[in-house]
């Protein structure tokens, strides 16, 4: 199947944005080789279905850029670069969730029926070949701070304050950053002080 790309720029860097005539199937900052089936679709609807669906989602990130709400993301062909029914559903779950709203890993899992499972829910995350479209900025650590984000913590804080959620200001991230330091130093001291 024919995949094609487009590369946008954004306040949160470059992006790479990639579609098949099923829908947007990647975006992100890292740009891939598209994937391209032995038997290629070169019929010209498909050609113009693919450069709709990029059209689509630029018009979706410009609205979403722009701090407003671009209401429910663009079709999406899921199925080119996910292959686990479990990050399907954990996907699924979270596009339900509201534009600025956070929710703990574990909330999430319980949000999508797969209670206990906030590990797996983080893996998902971290594989999310959709962000932004599929909003992983919004998942956050069970502590309140900001867990992790493919794009890096000064992006998922950027995507936040789009939406309008002021939860990690650099403020707040220096604070957070503090208390970790804190944990992480105590925790050293203990394993330290156990050695001996």
């Amino acid at each position: 199947m024919r995949e094609r790309q487009l590369t946008l720029n954004s306040p949160v860097g470059e992006l790479t944005m990639s579609a098949t005539c099923r829908g947007i199937c990647f975006l992100n900052w890292d740009p891939v080789s598209v994937q391209e089936s032995q038997q290629s679709e070169d019929s010209p609807e498909k050609e113009d279905e693919i450069q709709d669906h990029l059209a689509r989602g630029q018009r979706w990130l410009s609205v979403f850029f722009n701090s407003a709400d671009p209401g429910p993301p663009p079709t999406l062909d899921l199925a080119r670069y996910v292959q686990s029914e479990f990050a399907l559903t954990i996907y699924n779950a979270l596009l339900t969730t509201r534009r600025g709203t956070t929710l703990s890993y574990g909330e999430l899992a319980a949000l999508a029926g797969r209670w206990g499972a906030a590990q797996a829910v983080g893996t998902a995350m971290s594989r999310n070949p959709l962000p932004i479209f599929i909003p992983c900025h919004r998942v956050i650590a069970a502590n309140g701070g900001p867990g992790g984000f493919s794009g890096g913590l000064k992006r998922k804080v950027q995507l936040l304050s789009l939406e309008g959620n002021g939860l990690f200001s650099s403020v707040n991230m220096t604070r957070q950053n503090r208390v970790e330091s804190e944990s992480i130093s105590k925790t050293n001291s203990l394993s330290r002080s156990r050695a001996k």
